[in-house]
């Protein structure tokens, strides 16, 4: 999969959720071979993945122009 175009946070998002979409399919892994002994590994943390993709959704958002506001609760008593 090729690196997105990093200034375009909309790029970024999309690249992001195609990885985590692949981590979470088994599909991103890390392969080393050394000394003759060829080992795979898939690592992630899914919670900072998906902060991060939360933070290029919004740049994201910002950029179309959309405002996001935060979500206010009031209570009585």
């Amino acid at each position: 999969m090729a690196d997105p175009d990093f200034s375009d946070p909309c790029a970024v998002a999309a690249w992001l959720k195609q990885v985590r979409i692949n981590i979470a399919a088994g599909l991103q892994e890390q392969r080393i071979v050394y000394s003759g002994r060829d080992t795979t590994y898939f690592a992630s943390n899914p919670d900072k993945l998906d902060a991060l993709i939360a933070q290029y959704d919004n740049a994201c958002a910002v950029k179309n122009g959309s405002t996001i506001g935060r979500r206010r609760a009031f209570r009585a008593g």
